[in-house]
């Protein structure tokens, strides 16, 4: 076959099974099928691996050939993926979680775990470190700060970044113990890099990867309440976790190489029709989004977005509202509030009713309008009776018209929960927002109108289901100190200090509330 070809990840896997592969670095603002052209005139297959900030050239929905889209990282990548991959004719995710999460979107995807090269294997070599780790730390992995400042008070431990992957398989071909630590649940690349060193690999015990490697069989698992046994074991013991070591690299050599990887995809692709959406409307819609959350993301103008949006507009099909909600959602992101208003209610005209009505309610909640805010907020949950019927107890005990902008606020933060809109994780917007689109986000904006033990649990619930928990341990300290936390917050934060590694935190949370948390563990 002639694949045309952006990536990293598959390229040696498609040369070994004696493919003709053509890189190709899509560029934004060029013709998507000249861009292929120039490459290859006749390709049979055009595979783009998605990682991170990524060119979307402008009119990739009219792109003649077949499409594969292979997702790297992609629980922290859903924010533009969700749009993206309706363009695509063949969908990959490096993480199993995301394929559920992504069918609510209406995109079929298959599962495709990342993969070891060839070059990451290595002979044994002699053993110079005890616990190697690398990468960087950011105040974004509170979790990777604390485990490691936490094993540097009991082993010596070489944390390196910067380096070449070369390098870094060479300190972990020198260490008894590799160090992995997740951010999410799941594959990850350390762990077929660190199996490939020969090296005996230690990785958290939720690490999603049963299916594939065994705890005890082909690495360590360590949990935060047994860490200091399960190190200590390892070290003083080292001889007899080798032969886990070496299993560990067998497996990853048998299975889990580029080549099985490239062979999956092919054999899929071979087999199973296309998903991707016919309708070319939709598909200039999907695109102009995917521009839209990029800019949110990394940062940029929405001109692209806009331009496309306008183009819909003329139409007279439910996609022409979901582009004038979009363009609403853009101008009151650009402070032209007018512009906004008017683009939402041409959104409703259109027959869009939810969503342009939760923004036109925070438009008049912004400028001190409670009453008008209410009455719209009333008209967005009308035509759903469920989520009416989820509020009512919440109208009972707080009459309609006493609610305070913080409990406004929590009402459209649980309807963006009813409707499947929980947040984004890794999405890190560039400013503050004034006017987001995900429950998190808007009970984020009740809490910090008027903290309260129910806005905390609602964010802890999202959370969650997020799973992202343990940044939530800052919110609960808060309530801890200002007193008004729950019993069952207070045990929340015990669970996640622990699983968080911020183990000098739960020893000061044990001193001052150990009388809680003891009657609570009775009942």
């Amino acid at each position: 076959m002639k694949i045309v070809f952006q990536g990293q990840f598959l390229k040696e896997g498609l040369l070994e099974l004696g493919h003709e592969v053509m890189p190709m670095l899509p560029q934004e603002y060029s013709d998507i099928n000249d861009q292929i052209q120039s490459v290859c005139p006749d390709p049979d297959l055009v595979l783009l691996e998605l990682f991170g900030q990524v060119p979307v050239p402008d009119n990739f929905y009219e792109c003649k050939y077949k499409t594969v889209a292979y997702c790297i990282d992609t629980p922290i990548n859903e924010y533009y993926l969700s749009n993206y991959l309706h363009l695509f004719d063949y969908v990959f995710v490096d993480q199993k979680s995301s394929i559920v999460s992504l069918k609510n979107y209406g995109i079929t995807a298959k599962f495709l775990p990342l993969c070891a090269s060839i070059n990451d294997f290595r002979e044994q070599k002699e053993k110079i470190y005890d616990i190697s780790f690398v990468g960087t730390l950011s105040d974004y992995r509170k979790k990777r700060r604390n485990l490691l400042n936490f094993l540097t008070k009991y082993y010596s431990v070489n944390h390196v970044y910067g380096v070449s992957v070369d390098e870094m398989q060479d300190i972990f071909a020198q260490s008894k113990i590799i160090l992995n630590e997740n951010f999410f649940s799941g594959l990850t690349l350390r762990i077929f890099q660190g199996l490939a060193s020969g090296s005996l690999l230690l990785t958290e015990s939720d690490g999603g990867f049963d299916e594939f490697f065994t705890d005890g069989l082909h690495l360590i698992c360590y949990k935060p309440h047994s860490i200091v046994a399960t190190f200590d074991d390892i070290l003083h013991h080292y001889e007899k976790y080798q032969h886990i070591a070496l299993a560990g690299q067998q497996e990853c050599l048998a299975r889990h190489t580029s080549k099985n990887r490239a062979q999956k995809i092919l054999d899929e692709v071979n087999n199973q029709p296309s998903c991707k959406s016919k309708c070319l409307n939709e598909k200039k819609f999907y695109l102009a989004n995917t521009k839209y959350t990029a800019c949110l993301r990394f940062g940029g103008d929405f001109t692209h977005a806009v331009r496309i949006l306008n183009e819909l507009l003329s139409n007279r099909d439910i996609v022409s509202a979901h582009a004038a909600y979009l363009l609403g959602n853009i101008y009151i992101r650009l402070s032209r509030e007018e512009k906004a208003v008017d683009m939402y209610l041409l959104s409703i005209n259109k027959g869009l009713a939810t969503y342009p009505l939760i923004k036109l309610c925070m438009i008049f909640l912004k400028n001190g309008n409670k009453i008008k805010s209410l009455c719209i907020l009333e008209k967005a949950i009308h035509d759903l009776p469920y989520i009416k019927n989820n509020l009512q107890q919440y109208f009972l005990r707080n009459p309609i018209d006493c609610l305070s902008t913080a409990q406004i606020l929590f009402i459209i933060a649980k309807v963006y929960y009813s409707l499947g809109d929980i947040f984004f994780v890794g999405f890190l917007k560039q400013c503050n927002d004034d006017f987001p689109d995900t429950a998190f986000e808007v009970c984020y904006l009740a809490w910090k109108e008027q903290p309260s033990q129910e806005i905390l649990d609602f964010m802890l619930l999202c959370a969650e289901k997020c799973n992202i928990e343990g940044e939530m341990l800052p919110f609960l300290l808060k309530a801890l100190q200002d007193g008004f936390a729950s019993e069952e917050q207070i045990h929340e934060a015990y669970r996640l200090a622990e699983i968080y590694y911020d183990f000098d935190m739960k020893e000061q949370l044990d001193k001052r509330f150990a009388r809680s948390t003891d009657d609570f563990d009775k009942k």
